[in-house]
């Protein structure tokens, strides 16, 4: 056992090492690296490098720590920094037993900072000054066997620290850590592989890890992730079991292969012995060599046939057992190879099935990036992790007055924004804006409708409102989000806030959670929302540029028809596709209503309709409206009562009404010389 001695003052390090009655080649003092220390983290640093081995072998009870409570380093005072550096050292692994010494009591000491609580942990002893360190000569050894274990400890940096103080600064870095941590897993390939190290380069991570309480809440965060590696541990386990089992199975089945080759030709050589023997005796009964040959002589020669006969069809049936036994375990050893090949070549993805991390990559697609800690590194995760083909940091090379009010510094973003949108808007793959929800560091509890990232939501959607727009926050509110999604937000990411404090599933379920989001909102259905969307607040505009269009006298009803139905669409595939509080099964009637919706824009067209006069029928065959009448018996057809009938697909018919709707409106009358291809039947 070696005693390791934390302080500067080497005069009274020796006293206690005699006292002690500590050998000389026992005793370890660390006063230049005391004297050296810039502060406790880098102080602890040097400590943990030190005795590296003794880490990484657990070798725990061979070490004891003797820590002056009131430390000074680098000229500056404050109190109990030996505090401080034990929660440092216990963090970063060291879990031997520490023996710290002041001249405050143990009252004084946990009443100055509820931190100071660990020192009552286990594997902690604290004396108070002046004391007789010969008493500790004969409970030396017993100190060191009694060390820091991880359940207990995790249990008073709890209590130490207060990990629930902490919002919007640490919550951004604490989501890009957890998300880099999990997107480094996605790279593994193999069991055999090495666990990744994340990387947090121009990120803002590494920077925050060198905080205790971020430390502390980062070491709290691992031993919740520890099943993890428990896992993967059990899996190689696993592995290593299944290849023991396959080299025993192909040594089995290599026995039994040989043994039936022996078998084979050792049964081979006397089935031809007995065969020749059956020949001779078959030959002499059929043509016996002497007419006098009696009675006995003939029985005997036939009784010697059925035995031999009897004898072959045994040593027949044994080649067939061993050949059937050889069979079998070669069988089982390929079995057991395959399994092996199966587990060595897709192991990963097997893990990553189990863990739930999705195995699919993000689509492609253009970001605008909307938040003003993009550069403290989140522009770099999305790169990272989402692959984006462009990404623009909207508040790169923003000046923006922090002291102006509100409403001027969303207006400076909004136009900012709207420069970038512009720029990627009709590129040749979807453009996704990520909006951050507090732009300005909003501190406090703030009113969904007064968060500065909603002002500016609002006034995008109605600039744009195809765009497809997701909303990025640590809040987990429900107001919030509600909030959110009423203001025209396709999609709520929330990232990991520290101060929520997620398990290791929760974390992959973020980061899940965030490729599905782009997946759903860069793919077809969102494409479809997208045009659609794009063509109905369109209309107006080509009223105006257009002012002989037929149906030019109702404009305004036909705008404000196909946006509450684009609306309806977006909000069913809030639900249906992404997830947020689908009902199952509810699908086919939601489409049926956006159908009946769709395909009702006839009425809109054809106000001089009179309902008491005539049917629909007769008036649109009089009108020779075949489109109208199309979408007239879609409509009919996928009415509430009838949604589910013959078969029909209600996705593909509500495609094919979007399209239709389009042809339609965009025809130059509404009298063509042909009856239209039957666009809306399945």
């Amino acid at each position: 056992m070696k005693a390791v001695f934390i302080d500067s003052n080497t005069d009274f390090i020796n006293a206690v090492a005699e006292n002690l009655g500590l050998p000389e080649g026992n005793t370890t003092t660390l006063s230049k690296d005391v004297a050296a220390a810039k502060d406790v983290r880098t102080l602890a640093e040097s400590i943990v490098i030190g005795y590296k081995d003794a880490i990484s072998s657990q070798a725990y009870s061979e070490l004891l720590f003797f820590i002056n409570l009131d430390l000074v380093l680098n000229e500056s005072y404050k109190p109990f920094l030996g505090v401080e550096l034990l929660t440092w050292l216990r963090i970063k692994g060291i879990m031997s037993h520490c023996v710290l010494y002041s001249f405050c009591d143990a009252s004084t000491i946990a009443g100055k900072d509820r931190q100071n609580l660990i020192l009552f942990s286990k594997g902690t002893t604290l004396i108070q000054l002046p004391y007789d360190f010969s008493q500790l000569k004969s409970k030396i050894v017993n100190l060191s066997t009694e060390i820091a274990n991880n359940n207990n400890l995790e249990s008073y940096l709890k209590a130490s620290f207060n990990l629930g103080a902490f919002r919007h600064r640490e919550a951004n870095w604490w989501g890009m850590k957890q998300t880099l941590d999990v997107h480094a897993l996605t790279d593994m390939k193999s069991i055999d592989d090495a666990l990744p190290t994340p990387n947090y380069d121009r990120t803002s991570v590494s920077k925050e890890l060198k905080s205790l309480n971020n430390a502390v809440a980062a070491y709290l965060h691992r031993l919740d992730t520890k099943h993890f590696w428990k896992y993967r541990q059990e899996c190689a386990l696993r592995l290593k079991d299944t290849r023991t089992k396959r080299d025993q199975a192909k040594g089995h089945a290599d026995a039994k292969n040989g043994e039936a080759e022996r078998i084979k030709a050792e049964s081979t050589q006397a089935i031809e012995a007995f065969q020749a023997e059956l020949d001779l005796l078959t030959a002499e009964l059929t043509n016996p060599p002497d007419k006098s040959s009696d009675v006995y002589t003939l029985q005997a020669r036939q009784v010697r046939v059925s035995e031999i006969q009897e004898k072959i069809g045994t040593l027949r049936e044994l080649i067939e057992v061993a050949n059937s036994e050889a069979r079998s375990a070669s069988l089982d050893a390929d079995q057991l190879n395959k399994s092996v090949k199966d587990m060595e070549e897709s192991f990963w993805n097997v893990e990553r099935e189990s863990l739930g991390i999705e195995a699919r990559q993000p689509n492609k697609c253009n970001i605008v990036l909307i938040d003003d800690q993009a550069k403290s590194g989140w522009k770099c995760v999305f790169g990272e992790v989402l692959r984006p083909r462009h990404i623009v940091d909207v508040f790169d090379g923003l000046v923006i007055d922090r002291n102006a009010e509100d409403d001027e510094k969303v207006e400076k973003v909004f136009n900012a924004s709207v420069s970038s949108i512009d720029r990627l808007l009709n590129g040749s793959v979807p453009l996704l804006v990520f909006l951050d929800l507090r732009l300005f560091d909003e501190v406090g509890r703030v009113a969904p409708s007064k968060l500065t990232g909603l002002q500016l939501l609002k006034r995008l959607r109605k600039k744009y409102p195809a765009l497809h727009i997701m909303v990025i926050s640590a809040s987990n509110k429900r107001e919030v989000f509600e909030e959110v999604i009423r203001s025209g937000a396709d999609a709520y990411w929330e990232k990991e806030g520290l101060d929520q404090h997620f398990d290791f599933t929760s974390s992959v379920d973020s980061y899940n959670r965030l490729i599905l989001l782009v997946n759903r909102l860069s793919g077809q259905e969102y494409k479809q929302l997208r045009e659609f969307t794009q063509f109905a607040s369109g209309l107006r505009q080509v009223a105006y540029e257009h002012p002989n269009v037929w149906w030019i006298h109702s404009t305004d009803d036909l705008a404000e028809t196909l946006l509450d139905a684009a609306n309806m669409y977006r909000a069913f595939l809030h639900s249906s596709h992404l997830r947020y509080g689908a009902n199952v099964g509810s699908d086919a009637f939601v489409l049926s209503g956006l159908i009946n919706k769709v395909c009702g824009v006839y009425e809109n067209v054809h106000p001089d309709y009179d309902y008491e006069a005539e049917t629909w029928g007769n008036f649109l065959n009089r009108k020779h409206d075949y489109y109208a009448k199309k979408l007239k018996r879609a409509r009919d057809e996928f009415s509430h009562a009838g949604y589910r009938v013959n078969g029909y697909s209600p996705t593909a018919t509500f495609s094919q009404a979007i399209r239709t709707v389009e042809e339609y409106l965009s025809m130059a009358d509404n009298r063509p010389v042909h009856t239209p291809p039957d666009v809306l039947s399945t």
